[in-house]
């Protein structure tokens, strides 16, 4: 390494100048210059005992996946919320695992951490339809049947092992994904400031993916790859907008369910109590499932623009049924790239959504400066 550079931007991208001053350089695992060791997972693992999953957020909350952001986001991009059998690879305390199991799924959990299981056990307690493995991951084949699972999920756990671990993993991954299975990966972006968290100044961490990076591995072995950074609104391909980075991975090229929606230009705009609408669009009678994920892009003619962007989806009556809001001074780069999700909009009533009739998009905005919007590549993922 022969540099250490500082990049300070705004949310519009511009340069701001910055003055460091006292840094430093802690050496917290120190080497010999002539000498430099690689580290495995196998040589971390005293660290994950009981205290690590204690410190881990989210510990002693209640029974709802949503008090667990990213396992519920993770979750979310699922196509379907009851796959018949999962895997859990690095299932740790066993949250996700037992939300699926609640919802009539069965579920392998696999960790080599016994401290690990012995967790999940307590809070997923005896039930059918799953097991609790300890082991490598890189043996997970041995545990499962080739093409038995429609999903595997790896949640905050392939920055825990090295990329050559990790590469076997995943040929291990596609061998016993059935073939209209996914692979659901959720890990801290690289670039985002995920690389100064505890977790990584301790040293479990000993890789930090970028989009680009993570794409590139996935795309060796599956046939179809998606890598994003996501916080359940707004998702990103450019790398440091966001910590949250999630990829699919399907062991077939092609893989179906996405049908493209053609918004049109709503006459509805009215006025509500001190906003205005100024610009909307609609997408009339998408045939929504039970169970979807709509992507889509927003141009904004005002990048400076205050308000906030509101999507609602109504009835034949035009009632509410569901809204998701967004004020425009925290999109964070414009068009912005919308991706929705059904189970984080209205978790508890899937059944409605058969119900929309209309997707409204529009800008509510105080004052009386209209502000042009435009919504297109819109697409709805089954």
């Amino acid at each position: 390494m022969q540099r250490i550079a500082l990049d300070v931007r705004t949310d519009a991208g511009q340069p701001v100048d910055v003055r460091l001053s006292d840094a430093r350089i802690v050496c917290l695992d120190p080497v010999s210059r002539d000498a430099p060791r690689a580290r495995t997972s196998t040589q971390l693992r005293d660290g994950y005992d009981a205290s690590y999953y204690r410190s881990m957020s989210g510990y002693g909350l209640g029974q709802g996946l949503h008090e667990h952001v990213n396992l519920h986001r993770a979750f979310a991009l699922l196509p379907t919320s009851t796959p018949a059998r999962v895997l859990d690879v690095g299932a740790a305390r066993g949250e996700l695992a037992r939300h699926m199991i609640q919802q009539g799924t069965e579920v392998t959990l696999l960790d080599y951490s016994a401290t690990a299981m012995g967790i999940a056990e307590r809070l997923i307690g005896p039930r059918p339809g799953v097991r609790f493995v300890v082991d490598d991951a890189a043996n997970l084949g041995a545990h499962v049947p080739a093409e038995s699972q429609d999903a595997i999920f790896m949640t905050d756990f392939v920055e825990h092992v090295t990329i050559e671990e990790l590469r076997q993993i995943l040929r291990e991954c596609r061998r016993v994904l059935a073939a209209g299975g996914v692979l659901v990966i959720h890990t801290p972006e690289r670039y985002s400031g995920a690389i100064v968290t505890a977790k990584a100044i301790h040293g479990l961490h000993l890789n930090l993916f970028e989009i680009d990076g993570l794409e590139e591995l996935l795309g060796e072995i599956f046939g179809a790859v998606e890598v994003f950074t996501w916080d359940g609104f707004e998702r990103f391909r450019e790398r440091g907008h966001c910590i949250e980075l999630f990829a699919l991975a399907w062991p077939q090229a092609t893989r179906g369910g996405v049908r493209p929606l053609q918004p049109t230009a709503f006459a509805g705009v009215h006025q509500q109590a001190a906003r205005a609408w100024r610009s909307a669009w609609a997408i009339e009678r998408p045939r929504l499932p039970s169970r979807f994920m709509l992507d889509a892009t927003v141009e904004l003619g005002s990048p400076a623009a205050e308000g906030d962007l509101e999507i609602v989806f109504q009835d034949a009556a035009g009632a509410t049924l569901a809204r998701a809001t967004r004020a425009l001074s925290r999109l964070r780069t414009l068009p912005a790239q919308l991706r929705l999700s059904s189970e984080l909009l209205m978790p508890a009533s899937s059944a409605v959504w058969e119900e929309v009739e209309r997707i409204v998009v529009s800008v509510a905005a105080p004052g009386e400066a209209p502000i042009e919007l435009v919504l297109r590549d819109v697409c709805l993922r089954i």
